[in-house]
């Protein structure tokens, strides 16, 4: 099923973990939605603004599947409502970050496990352009987007 021109469903539902587990790990029309939002918001235009494929390596999980990989009971993966992506070079990195940072998203997150790094993004209809960064060795990711700052300049 596309959920955009670029994002198909299964990329959002695949997982290593599920098929070994037996884990059923298909969202519900909800959550399909949100995936949909997800791509439309903020997957798609960073696609087409860097011209570059994304990668997704956790999108959608079921409770089931979020429990198993360790995810936290609040997960925004749970709704359909994030994704994780791989990252490759410093420059696809730099231009995949500066692309999202100019679309609706709700959190983006540089997170990392030992030496293994990912971008942990997520959508909302009410986002709050929200980036935290666990990477802590490339201070690039941590301006905010001009986005944040219009809309910390609107409250003041």
């Amino acid at each position: 099923m596309r959920l955009s021109p670029h994002f198909d469903l299964s990329e959002f539902t695949r997982s290593d973990t599920a098929r070994l587990l037996k884990i059923d790990n298909v969202p519900n029309l909800q959550e399909i939605e949100n995936l949909t939002n997800l791509c439309i918001h903020v997957l798609e235009p960073a696609r087409q603004k860097t011209n570059a494929q994304i990668y997704v390596t956790s999108g959608f999980r079921s409770p089931a599947l979020n429990n198993a990989v360790g995810g936290v009971p609040s997960s925004q993966h749970c709704k359909g409502l994030a994704a994780d992506l791989r990252v490759y070079t410093q420059f696809y990195t730099d231009n995949l970050v500066s692309a999202l940072k100019e679309t609706d998203f709700d959190q983006l997150i540089f997170e990392k496990s030992g030496a293994r790094k990912w971008i942990h993004v997520s959508w909302s209809p009410n986002p709050r352009h929200q980036i935290i960064n666990q990477w802590n060795d490339d201070t690039r990711t941590n301006k905010t987007s001009s986005r944040q700052r219009a809309s910390r300049r609107a409250i003041r």
